[in-house]
């Protein structure tokens, strides 16, 4: 069977789609309270075209991370909005029915799916199962469909049961919003030395692996936790900062970093805005100079960067650059200038909210994909999408 290949993927709209049950696996990691729905947002676009063409989708996502001593996080939040937006964009014949975390119950309501109807699972992280790529797992979601679906790149560097085992019992296709999110990274493939980095947020693995590669070729601004473990290996006190990404320590990777990069490609703030919480104090710091033990590092002054110097066409920013929670906004209100000025794209849920809290009203190039895209732009592939060109191979070729 011959098919038409976009960089060599398989697209629901491209491409014969196997039978009527759509496995499709989407990102609906959100907050219950967090009125940020731009994850399930971005699916519509797939589940409207599977609806369209009388396909049946069982839809799945996992939310937070596996903690045995923690109840896991239910998706059933999301059921009411899915199925109203669902409505408003196909047909207010739309039925969404919603399958606990129960296998053999998910067989079953799949099988029994009538047309106009798709079934929300529970969280694929109830157990430890989806993280470990669960073989019987990835069997048993694969049985309740014909055909599979990876909607999101957020999740296509996991190797999860979840997103890649179907792929090895189904035909498997990439789903619109994932096509999107490829489309957008394209321009920044390759473009490294025309690029300002704009690195934050407390997920400091990823992050500054992402400092690390980038910073040999482009200018890297850091906020968030990634700017307080550099700072602080740089020989000076960060007080009570953040500098640890759930208790893993990673200054030998930050002492790396400075070591081994150009240090005119690490720009640095002029001023340090510290807030002592037990006297509910703000207090500001210059760079060069120590915080004090009670307090921490709470948000960044940029003003003195001079990017016309810096060579700099485009601009890709991933991750809170300050406490956003705590309202506290500078720094991301000088990204925002920034961005504004330059074609750019920003990465994650968390960076879009921040930009979104200090003006609703900004126009951003988006992207779900945070974590995921940094690794795509450095490894140029992700292990999703290398089993999905294989899937393609044996199924289509």
């Amino acid at each position: 069977m011959s098919f038409r290949l976009h960089n060599n993927y398989a697209f629901i709209d491209t491409n014969k789609l196997y039978g009527e049950h759509a496995l499709t696996r989407v990102d609906y990691n959100i907050k219950p309270k967090s009125n940020n729905f731009s994850r399930l947002d971005s699916s519509l676009l797939t589940l409207d075209f599977l609806l369209r063409h009388g396909k049946k989708p069982i839809v799945i996502s996992h939310n937070g991370r596996y903690k045995r001593e923690k109840q896991p996080k239910s998706l059933k939040f999301v059921v009411n909005r899915l199925e109203e937006k669902l409505k408003e964009r196909v047909s207010n014949n739309i039925n969404l029915r919603f399958c606990p975390y129960d296998l053999d119950l998910l067989l079953k309501e799949s099988k029994n799916l009538k047309s106009s109807e798709l079934l929300l699972f529970e969280n694929t992280r109830w157990t430890p199962d989806d993280e470990k790529n669960d073989e019987n797992l990835a069997r048993l979601l694969s049985e309740t469909s014909d055909f599979f679906v990876l909607d999101t790149l957020s999740v296509a560097h996991r190797d999860n049961a979840s997103v890649t085992g179907p792929m090895r019992y189904l035909p498997s296709y990439l789903g619109l919003s994932a096509r999107i999110q490829l489309k957008l990274l394209k321009p920044f493939l390759g473009d490294e030395e025309n690029t300002l980095y704009i690195i934050g947020g407390a997920k400091l693995k990823e992050k500054l692996a992402a400092v690390e590669y980038f910073g040999n070729f482009s200018p890297v601004l850091v906020g968030g936790a990634v700017f307080n473990i550099l700072y602080e290996q740089t020989g000076h006190s960060v007080g009570a900062s953040l500098k640890t990404d759930n208790g893993k320590d990673f200054s030998k990777q930050a002492k790396r970093i400075l070591d081994n990069i150009p240090s005119k490609n690490l720009l640095a703030p002029s001023v340090l805005i510290c807030y002592n919480p037990k006297e509910k104090k703000v207090k500001n710091f210059n760079f060069g100079e120590d915080i004090p033990k009670d307090y921490q590092i709470v948000d960044l002054h940029f003003h003195t960067i001079d990017l016309k110097s810096q060579n700099v066409k485009r601009v890709l920013h991933a991750g809170a650059m300050c406490w956003t929670e705590g309202g506290f906004t500078n720094a991301t209100k000088e990204v925002a200038m920034i961005l504004s000025s330059y074609h750019h794209l920003v990465c994650g849920d968390d960076s879009r909210s921040a930009l979104q809290g200090v003006n609703p009203n900004f126009y951003i190039n988006y992207s779900t994909a945070g974590g995921a895209a940094l690794k795509f732009l450095i490894d140029k592939d992700l292990i999703a999408l290398k089993k999905l060109r294989d899937n393609n191979k044996k199924y289509f070729e």
